[in-house]
């Protein structure tokens, strides 16, 4: 099996062509073609697609696949769970929680990248109001492995912009 091709990298730029498209169209903000809002909120979901449903990419996804495997739901076992896992324990309720609604890998790491991108948003909101698509794409570009490997760090690196 092949593990590095350029062919693996051609989602990676098409999605990230499709960004800087919209971020032109966003730019030149041309009445009655589409909002701004609309274009903002497409972008956004083509994120949370490319990112939500990528599936086995990467190499963290061992850990926190045995990791989801074994917390338990929310409940009375959690407390005992918490004092031998090494995980933050903010981050191991959250994932507790997750479990609570679907015990299923992928809705987990749908929401873990949904929640990201929803900080981001807020990010974004706040500090680049005029290119946020562009701000998207950035984060895309120079971002994508810190989204793919490292749900904890993500959220952390993110909740502390916002405060």
């Amino acid at each position: 099996m092949i593990y590095s091709s350029l062919e693996y990298s051609i989602p990676y730029v098409i999605v990230l062509l499709l960004l800087f498209f919209c971020s032109i169209l966003e730019q030149k903000n041309i009445k009655g073609f589409v909002s701004k809002k609309t274009l903002r909120n497409f972008s956004f979901l083509i994120v949370l697609i490319f990112f939500g449903l990528r599936g086995f990419v990467a190499s963290d996804w061992v850990s926190y696949f045995q990791f989801f495997s074994d917390v338990p739901p929310i409940g009375n076992e959690l407390l005992g769970f918490l004092k031998i896992v090494s995980f933050e324990p903010g981050f191991v309720i959250f994932s507790s929680i997750i479990k609570t609604f679907s015990d299923n890998y992928f809705f987990y790491q749908f929401i873990n990248i949904l929640v990201d991108l929803i900080l981001l948003r807020i990010l974004l909101k706040k500090y680049c109001t005029n290119y946020f698509i562009f701000g998207l794409a950035v984060y895309f570009a120079f971002c994508s492995e810190y989204e793919i490997n490292m749900f904890r760090n993500v959220k952390a690196i993110m909740l502390f912009l916002i405060s």
